[in-house]
């Protein structure tokens, strides 16, 4: 499904990249990755809690976002 994609992208990305120039390039710098990872993984959950609820109506869920209120609507297709 596109939208469990589109949710977890940021995750994979950036823990991933971390991850990587820590190990590469920056090993002394292990306790601030890992503070910067604790801080991003943290702030995933609000992406693990939308996919979590679209596979747990098996992807019937539609998205409208209206910007200017900075309000999102999620309805379920019964």
């Amino acid at each position: 499904m596109q939208i469990h994609l589109l949710t977890m992208a940021p995750f994979i990305i950036i823990n991933s990249l971390t991850a990587i120039v820590t190990v590469l390039f920056f090993q002394d710098g292990l306790l601030f990755s890992a503070f910067f990872l604790l801080s991003h993984n943290m702030m995933c959950i609000g992406d693990f809690a939308i996919s979590g609820y679209v596979g747990g109506t098996g992807g019937r869920v539609y998205t409208f976002d209206e910007p200017d209120r900075k309000m999102s609507y999620f309805y379920r297709k019964v």
